[in-house]
């Protein structure tokens, strides 16, 4: 390939991935695979590519001599991570592992979607997901000259990554990064559970993991070879250290094992011996172990057998015969649940009381502690145990804590206990409180803290409680009663757990979203439906609340860039937590049909949106009906006991490709509403800054959609109604779905005076069927179809079976007459049906199809 084809394969593979979402900025021809920014007005352009998509004229400026090709990772490429090895040699071992731990299918479908080979050897992936974490080290290793290195990696919020086909000086060695599979059209999407489930099998190659850590009770039974723990240390297995406790060995790769936790049924959780060190290491945080860090057999024994008591375990491994036999003491210590308190110790838990030193006081154990973290934290939480989740207040709404709240409470409540000894008079007990609160300190400590606290009074939540209010929002100044739009002051009673990051203004205005919503709702001819913009009000107010009562899902089509996918942006940003986005694939057809797990992080939203479907992809009916019928469904989180909710989203979908609808029942169509946009904006109107103009307008676009809530709920007993515009696009939609139909226009004669062979009539409609591209029915279903639009199946002479009323136009069967003299038609069939009675010659299954020039190409 000569300079000119490269640079025109690299202009080639830029257009695709705008056209696919991504955010595009060249890399840097100087070897240091960084992007081309540049500092302009003491600001770094970067910033300006993280928030906003370079204009046409840009991309037009960049891939003239370009030699690379890049992209931001994160929400700016629509959540792509990019997942990679730096060694080459580490994939086949990587796919094998995950192939044994039932993970093939997951690292298979990724590698498919999007794979590409470095000029250093190493192997990138692309896949795109919900949850977007920053760049991650996920496993490292130390090369020959002692420098440590990633092994795998991943690039995502605020990343940058290199695509094939680059080369020359983008990279330092000269040489071009190369496609192995898939391309930026077939980027796989996954779920947060899946994406878990990779990133924890990526842990387990990791080559230099923390030191071990002891703490300094663990040397009480582990210290010196005569100790009962260093003697487990030589003589147990971890067989039978952690089988008991419900782990599975599930692969053995050299000395290395390869473990998985109680209560999970795929992935790797956890390794044995790595690199010799005959060492536990976890990575899963659902586990009593601190992830990443060392853990001998011995401790290992400690957590599990006596939740980290080191004394108690060294006792029970004494008493088996482990280690020397150990020297008596004069010390006793009694009391179940209150070490460290000697038997004569005046105050002990049991005794020292508020009357004593003017404060509760509790006892020295992990349900006392417990007890200190629901007496100083318990207003700001609660536990939800179907979920396996902990909520926390956050002076707006209950969030499920993804950040490690609960633990930094409970580090808090720790560090209170020393306050508890002052003011105790028995020596005793001040130095056991003190003792405790050191101990405390430790991880095995804080967890059984939290582990307690999940069942305190006033703590357990079960998933009823929350969000019953379907009326009620929170917003960032107060809760909103969307039938009123009046605001009250937020309530932890109310017990909402999601909110609008905006201020309620009732006077606020959105003229830039008004005129951009005008413009992207003209029809084809350019002139202004108000109509549709109208019921685009209504339609987004009433998901503002947690009502489904209209049963229908939102489609937003048109090919071009119509700026369907800005106004969803929009809409996502005003709510905040009330909007979730799910991969397209969890609303598409998928075999054994069910309700996906992702669906359960969908408790308590109201706006769900979805952006593209691959053309020919078949919508998900079955879900579709459920999730908008109004009825309970079942779900889980992963790892989470099944739960029942009724949906309260609304589902929003932006495509350039309507996805495929085989049902013809009313049951399905009577929830589509196919909202048409037919504009293409001209480069001319391209706005580089309309995202932002936007954003600064959304206490006035709350308000708009309030306002378009209340003149829905005005209208309530006609529902939510349609456009025209609306209702001709459904109505097309649905004919163009009706494969059936299509087949009975172009090849059969319907009257009631005739009648077809039953196998004449199948084999003509799977060649229609072939020739146009469908798939068929299979011929029970094909007959049931006949069936339901009124057509008779009859028994003829010698068991033949025959359909009255339809025949295959031109041939001549029992009863055929010529259509074209007939006055009458069979009913329930389509009007054009007559029309299709033509002489042998003219009827023909075939039609044609012609394929215009994409309007989505970018031209840069």
């Amino acid at each position: 390939m000569d300079d000119h084809d490269a640079q025109e394969a690299i202009r080639d593979r830029a257009r695709r991935a705008v056209r696919a979402g991504l955010r595009v900025i060249p890399p840097k021809e100087d070897g240091t695979k960084r992007p081309e920014t540049e500092l302009v007005d003491g600001d770094w352009t970067w910033k300006h590519w993280m928030s906003a998509p370079p204009s046409r004229e840009q991309l037009r400026a960049w891939y003239g001599p370009r030699h690379g090709v890049g992209i931001i990772t994160g929400a700016a490429s629509g959540d792509v991570t990019c997942f990679e090895f730096d060694d080459a040699d580490v994939v086949g071992v990587f796919l094998d592992t995950a192939e044994s731990v039932g993970l093939g299918g997951l690292v298979e479908r990724i590698a498919r979607g999007y794979s590409e080979r470095t000029p250093g050897g190493g192997v990138h992936w692309l896949y795109r997901c919900p949850e977007v974490f920053g760049n991650r080290k996920l496993a490292r290793r130390k090369r020959e000259d002692g420098a440590i290195v990633p092994l795998i990696e991943t690039r995502g919020e605020g990343g940058f990554a290199v695509l094939a086909p680059s080369w020359g000086r983008v990279h330092p060695s000269g040489l071009s990064y190369a496609q192995l599979a898939g391309g930026v059209e077939t980027i796989a999407e996954i779920t947060a559970d899946e994406q878990r489930s990779l990133h924890q099998l990526a842990q387990a190659f990791n080559e230099l993991p923390e030191d071990e850590f002891r703490p300094a009770a663990e040397s009480s039974g582990a210290a010196g070879t005569g100790k009962p723990g260093a003697d487990f240390n030589q003589r147990a297995t971890w067989d039978e250290v952690l089988r008991p406790h419900g782990w599975t060995p599930v692969r053995t790769r050299g000395e290395v094992t390869f473990w998985r936790r109680p209560d999970k049924d795929r992935g790797v959780s956890a390794t044995t011996n790595w690199q010799g060190s005959d060492l536990l290491y976890v990575f899963s945080t659902s586990t009593p172990f601190e992830a990443e860090r060392g853990y001998s057999k011995w401790r290992a024994y400690a957590i599990l057998e006596h939740a980290g008591d080191f004394s108690a375990a060294a006792r029970q491994l004494a008493a088996e015969g482990y280690g020397e036999p150990a020297t008596p003491t004069s010390i006793r210590l009694v009391r179940s649940g209150n070490r460290g308190v000697p038997p004569d110790a005046p105050g002990g838990p049991e005794t020292h009381t508020e009357a004593q030193s003017g404060r509760r006081c509790y006892p020295l154990t992990d349900t006392g502690n417990a007890e200190r973290l629901v007496a100083r934290h318990g207003h700001d939480l609660r536990y939800v145990h179907l979920w396996g989740k902990w909520l926390a207040w956050d002076g707006r709404c209950w969030a499920i804590d993804e950040t490690g709240e609960i633990e930094r409470r409970a580090k808090a409540t720790v560090r209170t206990i020393p306050a508890e000894a002052e003011g105790i008079a028995e020596r005793d007990l001040y130095a056991a409180t003190l003792k405790w609160a050191v101990g405390s300190e430790s991880e095995a400590r804080q967890r059984a803290m939290i582990r307690l606290a999940q069942a305190e009074e006033g703590i357990p939540t079960p998933p009823t409680l929350l969000d019953t209010d379907p009326w009620r929002m929170s917003l960032e100044n107060g809760t909103l009663d969307l039938r009123t739009g009046q605001l009250a002051p937020h309530d932890r009673a109310d017990l909402i757990t999601r909110a609008v990051p905006v201020a309620w203004d009732p006077h606020a205005t959105c003229p830039t979203f008004l005129a951009f919503l005008e413009r992207i709702t003209r029809d084809p001819d350019g002139a202004a439906r108000p109509e549709l913009v109208t019921f685009l009000q209504r339609a987004i107010g009433y998901s503002l609340t947690g009502l489904t009562s209209e049963r229908v899902i939102f489609i937003l089509y048109g090919t071009g860039r119509n700026g369907k996918s800005t106004l969803l942006d929009v809409i996502r940003g005003l709510l905040g937590d009330y909007a979730m986005r799910v991969p397209t694939e969890t609303l598409m057809a998928r075999r054994g049909e069910s309700i996906p797990n992702d669906i359960a992080r969908l408790k308590g939203a109201r706006f769900v949106f979805a952006n593209e479907t691959d053309e020919g992809r078949r919508l998900s009916e079955a879900l579709i009906k459920d999730i908008t019928g109004g009825d309970t469904i079942s779900a889980r989180f992963m790892r989470g006991e099944w739960f029942d909710f009724k949906p309260e989203f609304k589902v929003w979908m932006a495509t350039n490709h309507r996805p495929t609808i085989r049902g013809t029942d009313n049951a399905i169509w009577d929830r589509i509403r196919l909202i048409p946009f037919d504009q293409r904006i001209p480069d001319a109107e391209q706005d580089r800054d309309l995202g932002h103009r936007l954003a600064a307008e959304l206490p006035g676009i709350l308000a708009w959609a309030v306002e378009g809530c209340l003149a829905w709920q005005q209208g309530l007993r006609d529902g939510l109604g349609a456009p025209d515009a609306v209702r001709q696009a459904t109505e097309a939609y649905r004919s163009s779905m009706d494969v059936l139909a299509a087949w009975l226009d172009d090849c059969c004669v319907v009257d009631k005076r005739v009648r077809g062979p039953a196998g004449a009539l199948y084999e003509s409609y799977k060649g229609w069927c072939e020739t146009n591209g469908e798939r068929h029915l299979p011929q029970r279903t094909f007959g049931q179809r006949l069936a339901e639009r009124g057509f008779e199946s009859v028994k003829g002479t010698g068991g033949k079976r025959f359909w009255n009323g339809i025949t295959v136009a031109g041939e001549s069967h029992q009863q055929a007459f010529d259509a074209r003299e007939a006055g009458q038609q069979q009913p329930h069939a389509s009007a054009s049906m007559l029309q299709q009675q033509q002489s042998a010659s003219g009827a023909s299954g075939a039609s044609g199809a012609t394929f215009g020039v994409d309007d989505d190409e970018p031209t840069f």
